[in-house]
């Protein structure tokens, strides 16, 4: 599907902030900050089936040891952000979670009203469940959705400090006082818009990548990419990071390096890796340069069998 909706009709829709920590730093802006936006663009994409082989490899990486900072480079670039999705898109936003998913829904409020509007919509036409899988029947395929001109109000900062040594992300958002969470935020003044890419890594415990499930990591990525790029009408940069890696329990170099592989298939121009795991980010780029340079066409089938 696709939506072109206004914020105004967005704001319809009421959403359920029950941490108390977030409920209080919503309270601090009113939805008179909206105004005069343009309109939000969701789409939802099926699967696409792949190439047999990559052959163009011009994709710019960059390795940058930070979390997401939104940062726009240039206007011949439209910047994509990943968001680390649940297959139910956006599913613990108002709660007192704050991995990354939670995090970037909290600088984007907005996104709480998308997932709002589309279980809304979807009481009389499935069509617009918010799910970023298709959980009707196995095998669960990938649905991402993608979301373009919603508004970033707030920079959170949660990494550590000299004042608090665990900082605020994941658990210790709900363990922070408000005042600790109030001083961390930053209300971005100058009108700022993100584009999201909600795609789900699946979910594993242990042992080692079966081919179905490095497929389902690639297919995903790529579908996803590739999207960003068609609806695109510039270059894109795609910012990503250590996703499906979390509480989904993947592996952080094999989930960078089939992000990296699929971004090339899917033509994107560039890839900006966030991470604080720089470390196996660089075993990751190792690996990707001997896939890259070894042969002039990347045969998929090698990449889902080694």
């Amino acid at each position: 599907f696709e939506l072109n909706v206004s914020y105004k009709k967005l704001l319809k829709y009421e959403t359920d902030w029950y941490s108390e920590n977030k409920k209080k730093l919503l309270e601090v802006i009113n939805n008179e900050i909206y105004q005069n936006n343009p309109t939000i663009n969701i789409t939802r994409w099926n699967i696409e089936n792949i190439p047999k082989y990559i052959t163009n490899k011009q994709l710019r990486i960059q390795l940058i040891n930070d979390i997401y900072q939104y940062t726009q480079k240039d206007d011949s670039y439209t910047s994509w952000h990943v968001n680390f999705a649940d297959g139910d898109l956006f599913i613990a936003y108002g709660s007192d979670l704050f991995a990354q998913d939670e995090h970037q829904v909290m600088e984007h409020p907005i996104l709480a009203n998308i997932k709002e509007m589309l279980f809304n919509l979807s009481k009389s036409n499935n069509i617009y469940n918010p799910n970023t899988r298709k959980y009707c029947k196995k095998p669960y395929l990938s649905t991402p959705i993608l979301i373009k001109n919603a508004q970033r109000i707030f920079s959170i900062d949660t990494k550590p400090n000299e004042e608090s040594n665990n900082g605020i992300y994941g658990q210790y958002f709900t363990l922070s006082s408000f005042d600790e969470i109030k001083k961390r935020t930053t209300i971005i003044k100058n009108k700022q818009f993100s584009n999201i890419v909600a795609m789900e890594a699946f979910s594993c415990s242990k042992g080692f990548y079966t081919k179905e499930q490095i497929e389902d990591l690639f297919i995903t990525s790529y579908t996803s990419f590739k999207a960003a790029k068609q609806i695109s009408s510039t270059k894109i940069s795609i910012n990503t990071g250590n996703w499906g890696t979390g509480v989904y329990g993947g592996n952080k170099i094999i989930n960078a390096l089939i992000q990296l592989l699929a971004a090339m298939c899917a033509e994107v121009d560039e890839i900006i890796f966030h991470t604080l795991d720089t470390k196996s980010f660089n075993e990751t780029s190792s690996l990707f340069k001997s896939f890259t340079e070894k042969n002039e066409k990347i045969y998929l089938d090698n990449i889902f069998c080694e």
